[in-house]
């Protein structure tokens, strides 16, 4: 749904802290497509550098009409705040349909689904935008199996005790430091597990495709380099 061409405002209101806005960082730090602007009226003026060491020097604003005037060529409203458990506070459905009426598409990962909400449904299709909640699955849901192990590939996966305490980050960490040594790491979100039968095939393929071509160049290097040492030696 996203792609890198996306500008993003991220909407934190009252909450982009560490403790209350780890989507809106997370994808701040390791999002596909430029945030552009934050939204969190406690804050507005600051800069997310400000607020939190290491994170770029994006704009935060008072309301989602500011950041839109600001930054007239952002597209997406992400909620970037994950409340206990889940779920949508009521308070924030007039800024959602505010961002819907000024043509911004809403990318929600909470457990609870806009699309659910019949006002925000309807006035999204009247609008011609997309609301994405990252974590419906239209498919059938299945119980957690061990097919995984039936592929050829190593998996490291990520667990806690509670919620917010670095799982999704280290996994994110451990996916970027394994690229620099291998070149086919990757990382299955929470969005993507519930695809396991569509989605893990894909990839694994992808992976093996991908490994055969570089051992095929590594081939070749060598057998270039060995061609080049033996015309030296003549």
């Amino acid at each position: 749904m996203l792609s890198s061409k996306n500008k993003v405002i991220i909407y934190a209101q009252d909450s982009f802290s560490e403790k209350s806005a780890k989507t809106g960082i997370g994808f701040i730090r390791y999002g596909i497509c430029e945030t552009v602007a934050v939204v969190d009226r406690k804050l507005a003026g600051k800069t997310t550098f400000d607020v939190i060491n290491g994170l770029p020097k994006v704009p935060i604003f008072e309301s989602v009409e500011s950041a839109k005037k600001s930054k007239p060529d952002a597209d997406i409203l992400l909620i970037g705040i994950a409340p206990s458990g889940g779920k949508l506070p009521p308070e924030w459905i007039p800024d959602i349909k505010t961002a819907i009426n000024l043509k911004l598409n809403i990318v929600n990962g909470l457990h609870d689904f806009l699309e659910n909400i019949s006002e925000i449904k309807e006035l999204a299709t009247r609008q011609k935008v997309f609301i994405w909640d990252v974590r419906k699955y239209k498919g059938e849901l299945i119980v957690a199996n061990t097919k995984l192990l039936d592929w050829p590939v190593q998996i490291v996966l990520t667990v806690g005790t509670d919620a917010a305490v670095g799982k999704m980050t280290v996994s994110l960490e451990l996916t970027k430091a394994a690229r620099n040594s291998v070149s086919n790491a990757d990382q299955i979100t929470e969005a993507e597990e519930f695809h396991e039968v569509d989605f893990v095939p894909q990839k694994v393929a992808a992976i093996e495709q991908k490994k055969s071509t570089d051992v095929r160049k590594k081939a070749r290097k060598q057998e270039r380099k060995r061609k080049t040492a033996a015309k030296r030696r003549k």
